[in-house]
């Protein structure tokens, strides 16, 4: 006979629950595998009515044989693993125990079980390592209990398992909190579903029955960072979705102070469902607090996962303090234990484990040399092959596999049992969810209503029939599309002519999400029309009503939703309910832009102060400065100059020149002053202009901006609303008719401006936005919560209302009813609450609010500086050239005229012409020049060059050069023969002899020359 073998296949078996010593949570003397639970069609194979692992033994796929000498196939014996477990709980041995048994005394099985167990006490990683070198040394697959609050166990158990290639199942159906895909080379497999997967199954149990405003409280249980960016995910997919507060507590952290916190955040849940995701003492902490502040009859369904119930000692009698018609997701069953996780897993282990080694495969067991430590890992790693995960893993990748796991290491596809507490206090199922399906035995709601202590009883259902009026932002209209309207929009119908008299459209709006919400509430059922004519409503000289109004008077419907205004007129024949938006009149104009002033360059200084800058403080400083060089101490050239003995070059135009320049920075040639007082002047004439130009261009933005016009209007008693032919043009301004606002106009401001508006009134608001933009209406007077929406929402941003909102005759609006309702109180009371709670805001926030809104800061925008602006510029440079045209016909006057008449009249300036101007100077000292036997510049060049026609222009140019040196040689022999020097130098000579000869110099320096006749002359 052939001797079992002793199979290593070295498995990994990860077992978590949150049952602590002495409190196991199973059932006393029940028998394991024989709980019979009912299934659905949708069930999936492995979920049979019996657990897999026991009653319903799975057939060998293929029998373990050999074929001997003979031919003879014979059965082999089943091989033998050894399984250890590690346990945190000493409650797990002994079902750890019975479970193997029951496996062991299957008939067909092909691996006979060996168990092992050790306890931990210190839930270390070493104590981990201890057990798993020490007394597990020889074991082939191992079992690990963690509770909820154990995730580092199981990270460093697949960390260590991965390493070594060992295949990991794990059963952790309460806190499925840990990814096998999180950890490098895990070989992680759980007996649970993932977070992802209960998220969705909430997500399609709160969607099945309409509860799409939910809050969330929960605790740092392990995964919570998981479970909130999965409830993002299903927020951004969908509108429909609304988070109404979510709730961090720490119960066992808890003091006074954050037990009133949380105790404040509870009162102010408006939502109906309250999700939590916590453990079995959290939970019992949050009803208990519930209880005391009265919350938990309230008009709430609190939701939870399979962790409310995991720690459960009696489970599935419910603890006292759990509420009736609790509403939990339990993994597989309603009453799926962590007993029949084990169970299961062993059936997992039990095929995956015969079909692997049917393929000859051997997973070599680690050898520790008989030691309680592991010494080297590597060697233990070098010993398994690195694929043998991955082969294992093949078992299960079978459709007729006993079990499927997806690539994050969860079961694939996994289903829930709904359940709820009933009024024996006792977990029962109401329901089912498997893949995307809900399946419920009974409705939720008689399910809840009946405990008697969760919900108050529903009233009987009402039906409503409701009018409204298509009026933007409250009541959108579109075409309803794929038979549905999308979002939170309602249908609406609309009559038409000929059959069948109307057609269904999709009504959205403020209104409209007012209305879901007060159907939500008030439980009420409704139908929504708009009104035939398209009125608000008016009452006619012979009494009667149209519009809105007319259909409530009348009783065709219950009640208006719509932005009908409250007024007193109204009031006599139809009761409204307390105002959900506050509005009145107001006036709506176009702001247009407007244009620069050519003189806007000069607004930034006012008239007195250009003309103290540019007359006194220039010509002031320049004449200033003149003086103060003119009368510095004189030596050298200073003094043959002050002698009238050479031409003097800084004149007062020089000056002028020097502080204008100075003044803008501009970089031109100018004279400079030489003297120290008149450079320091000079000086602190730079800094002034230094200032005066950092002061005028911070001023200059402001002014070059161009400035918006809008029609200045004061209020409803303004001319141009009372006397609109006194303007020219006529002020045109206009409403919409057969409204509150024309009766107001008519009733405050007489009838004589509602008879000259009536020719400009428009149908909408919409078509008088149009109207002011294109300049065919200078006002609109309508409410002022429509007014500001339509200033809000324009493209261009160019509709603003007067007074940056200011209403006249403040009113609001309010739903309608028909005279002595009973519905008045009850909507005035839910009104006040929404009002209260904040609801009603984030409304107005989300239908009401625009870009252009005027409290925004759309205006401080910046925008290029178009022509427009920089028009005086041009203006000033365009005056700049028409100057300099005149300056230049003064000189040809100069030349031609004046210059021929002082020549006539031989007038000398002897030099003082220079102080002034060198150009006046030299005009009449050269002409003067043909009197002292001198020739002009012109006979000059005449004596020169009596065929310059005939020559090169290189000839011309010495030319040129000769007359300049032969009219400086001649000016110098007028003069004294002791001062040969010519006027641009600072050089003279003295005869040979006398004083030593040579050359004297003086302050400036200068360049020298020889001249034909051997003496030396400079120049400056």
């Amino acid at each position: 006979m052939i001797q079992p073998k002793s199979v290593r296949p070295t498995l990994l078996l990860l077992m978590a629950s949150t049952i602590s010593s002495g409190q196991t949570g199973f059932h006393n003397g029940s028998t394991l595998g024989k709980i019979s639970v009912p299934t659905t069609s949708s069930t999936p194979s492995f979920l049979s009515p019996t657990y897999v692992g026991v009653d319903t033994p799975q057939k060998a796929r293929t029998n373990d044989v050999q074929t001997t000498e003979g031919g003879h196939r014979q059965k082999l014996a089943p091989r033998l693993a050894k399984v250890g477990g590690i346990f945190t709980s000493s409650g797990y041995q002994t079902p750890f125990q019975q479970q193997v048994d029951t496996i062991n005394s299957l008939s067909n099985r092909t691996v006979t079980i060996q168990p092992e167990s050790v306890v931990l006490q210190r839930h270390t990683p070493l104590e981990i390592v201890d057990a798993v070198c020490g007394k597990l040394r020889d074991a082939d697959a191992l079992l690990l209990s963690g509770g909820s609050t154990d995730k580092w166990v199981w990270q460093f158990v697949a960390m260590v398992a991965g390493y070594l290639h060992l295949p990991v199942i794990g059963l952790h159906i309460a806190f499925p909190t840990f990814n096998a895909n999180q950890a490098q080379d895990t070989t992680l497999l759980q007996i649970s579903a993932s977070l992802k997967d209960q998220t969705r199954a909430l997500f399609d149990l709160l969607d099945s029955q309409g509860w799409h405003e939910f809050a969330i409280l929960k605790t740092e249980l392990p995964g919570h960072a998981e479970f909130t960016s999965y409830v993002q995910t299903y927020m951004e997919r969908s509108d429909k979705w609304k988070l109404d507060s979510t709730i961090t507590f720490d119960a066992a952290n808890a003091n006074r102070f954050s037990t009133r916190r949380v105790r404040q955040r509870l009162r102010m849940i408006k939502a109906k469902a309250v999700i939590l995701f916590c453990s079995t003492t959290d939970a019992s902490w949050v009803f208990n607090m519930a209880e005391s502040i009265g919350i938990l009859e309230d008009n709430h369904v609190w939701i939870g996962f399979q962790s409310i119930s995991a720690g459960v000692v009696k489970f599935p009698q419910a603890p006292e303090e759990y509420p009736l018609g609790l509403i939990l997701l339990h993994f597989r069953e309603a009453q799926y234990t962590i007993e029949h996780a084990l169970q299961d897993a062993l059936a997992v282990l039990r095929e995956g484990l015969s079909v692997y080694l049917q393929q000859n495969n051997r997973v070599a067991s680690p050898h520790v040399n008989g030691t309680n430590e592991c010494r080297d890992l590597a060697s233990l790693r070098s010993l398994r092959s690195e694929n043998a995960f991955d082969r294992f893993m093949e078992v299960f990748s079978r459709k007729n596999a006993v079990m499927q796991f997806g690539k994050d290491g969860f079961v694939e596809k996994p289903s829930f049992a709904i359940v709820s507490i009933d009024k024996r206090g006792v977990f029962d199922r109401v329901g089912s969810w498997y893949n995307g399906t809900i399946t419920l035995e009974r409705s939720l709601n008689e399910i809840i209503t009946n405990q008697g202590n969760l919900l108050t009883p529903l009233p009987t259902a009402r039906h409503f029939n409701i009018v409204t009026i298509k009026e933007d932002p409250f009541v959108f209209v579109s075409e309803k599309d794929d038979a549905i309207c999308m979002g939170n929009a309602v249908e609406c119908k609309q009559a038409i002519d000929g059959p069948p008299g109307h057609v269904i459209r999709c009504c959205s709006g403020f209104c409209m999400e007012l209305l879901l919400q007060l159907a939500k509430d008030l439980h009420f059922t409704y139908e929504v029309y708009l009104v035939e004519d398209g009125k608000f409503g008016k009452l006619s000289v012979t009494g009667k009503w149209n519009g809105v109004v007319g259909d409530i008077v009348a009783e065709k419907a219950d009640m208006a939703v719509a932005s009908l205004t409250i007024n007193e007129e109204r009031y006599e024949y139809m009761d409204f309910s307390a105002p959900f938006v506050e509005t009145g009149i107001s006036v709506l104009v176009n702001r247009r832009k407007g244009s620069v002033s050519p003189s806007a360059f000069l607004a930034p200084l006012d008239v007195w102060s250009w003309l103290m800058i540019f007359l006194v403080c220039v010509h002031g400083m320049a004449l200033a400065i003149f003086v103060f060089e003119f009368l510095r101490p004189r030596v050298g050239r200073a003094r043959r100059l002050f002698a009238g003995e050479e031409e003097y070059k800084f004149t007062v135009f020089s000056a002028i020149w020097l502080m204008w320049g100075m003044l803008f920075g501009g970089a031109v040639p100018a004279d400079n002053p030489k003297g120290t007082t008149s450079k320091m002047t000079a000086s602190v004439w730079a800094f002034f202009g230094l200032i005066f130009i950092a002061s005028y261009t911070a001023k200059l933005t402001a002014f070059m901006i161009l400035e918006e016009k809008r029609e200045t209007i004061t209020g409803m008693n303004d001319p141009k609303f009372q006397n609109p032919t006194g303007s020219s043009p006529p002020f045109r301004f206009g409403t919409v008719p057969d409204g509150s606002t024309e009766k107001n106009i008519k009733r405050n401001y007489g009838s004589h401006m509602l008879d000259y508006m009536n020719q400009f009134n428009n149908d909408s608001p919409k078509s008088a936005a149009e109207a002011l933009k294109h300049r065919e209406l200078d006002a609109f007077i309508y409410d002022a919560a429509v007014l500001d929406w339509v200033a809000g929402k324009d493209p261009d941003c160019s509709l603003v209302t007067i007074g940056e909102g200011k209403i006249f005759a403040a009113t609001g609006y309010g739903i309608g009813f028909p005279k002595r309702s009973v519905l008045k109180k009850e909507f005035d009371l839910e009104i006040l609450r929404y009002r209260a709670n904040g609801f009603l805001d984030e409304l107005k926030a989300e239908w009401l609010r625009g870009i252009c809104h005027q409290n925004s800061q759309v205006d401080a925008r910046s925008d290029p500086l178009d022509v427009e602006n920089l028009a005086g510029a041009f203006y000033l440079l365009a005056t700049a050239i028409g100057l300099s045209l005149l300056v230049l016909a003064v000189e040809h006057v100069y030349y031609r005229s004046i210059r021929p008449a002082l020549l006539s009249r031989r007038i000398d300036c002897n030099g003082a012409c220079s102080l002034i101007s060198t150009g006046i100077h030299k005009s009449l000292d050269v002409g003067m020049g043909e009197g002292n036997g001198l020739d002009s510049h012109e006979s000059l060049y005449e004596d020169m060059c009596e065929d310059c026609n005939n020559t090169s222009p290189e000839d011309r140019n010495q030319i040129a050069m000769s007359e300049t040196v032969t009219s400086d040689i001649a000016l110098t022999l007028s003069r004294s023969p002791t001062q040969e020097a010519l006027p641009m130098g600072d050089y003279h000579t003295e005869p040979p002899g006398e004083g030593g000869g040579g050359v004297e110099k003086d302050e400036d320096d200068g360049e020298g020359f020889v001249s034909p006749s051997g003496r030396v002359m400079t120049s400056a």
